[in-house]
This record gives structure tokens, sequence and C-alpha cells, in this order.
């Protein structure tokens, strides 16, 4: 469970997120390659993500031919159930594109700006 803290150098309030570390692959750097083969981003392999919250692409849920899909994070640092106060919200994994190997800057203009437009679609979603 996260929880808020004040830095004592600085007086900004922090939040500790320990069960961050139990996620895989904390420690890689540089990353390397996915591994397409094992990747649960990667099309076809929807059920090794939480049941997603958004997609744009045709139907159905939780199934192959999305272009944007968006999942809560497995190691949330805020939200979840027994959130510690100052801990709330939601943290959610957007995934870009079916090709997830790309970055946001090797999107075409029509994708980037249908990733934004999920984004702030989201953003309105934690906002209601």
């Amino acid at each position: 469970m996260a929880e808020l803290r004040v830095d004592r150098l600085t007086g900004r309030p922090v939040i500790l997120a320990a069960a961050r570390a139990e996620r895989p692959h904390t420690t890689r750097h540089p990353p390397e390659p996915a591994d397409t083969a094992s990747c649960p981003f990667c099309p076809g392999r929807e059920h090794r993500t939480p049941p997603e919250v958004a997609r744009i692409g045709p139907p159905p849920p939780d199934g192959p031919g999305w272009r944007v899909r968006v999942v809560p994070n497995l190691y949330p640092i805020v939200g979840g159930p027994g959130a510690a106060p100052g801990t709330e919200g939601a943290h959610e994994v957007v995934i870009l594109s079916p090709d997830h190997g790309r970055s946001f800057a090797d999107l075409g203009d029509g994708e980037a700006a249908t990733v934004l437009a999920v984004m702030r679609d989201r953003c309105r979603a934690h906002l209601a």
C-alpha cells in the first residue's frame, strides 16, 4: 500500500509505493528489446493484462483489433484497495499501438492525436 510522507530535506510531500519493487524488470537499464513471445501487451495476449478500461478499435473488449488500449497498472503508485489518504487516484497503462516497441515520437500524426485523445478522455473519466 502506498503512503504519503513528507520529505524531511525538501518539506515536499512524496508518495512511497514499496510494492512497486515487486514488478518485473525494475532493474534492467537500459531496457532490452521487448520479448514479443511473452509480452502481455502484444495483440492476441489481451487476457494477460487486467481488463481494459478504454480502447480504440473494434470490439470485443479485451480482444484483438485495438489501435490503443488502456489497462490498470498491476503495480500502481496510487489508488487501489486501501489507498492511504493522499494516495487515492488511478495508475493506468496506455498501450500506444499494437506495435508498442515504438515510442510516442515514432507515431504518425493521426496515431499521436488518437493517443492524446484517449489520455484526455481518461483524465476526464477520473475527474468525473
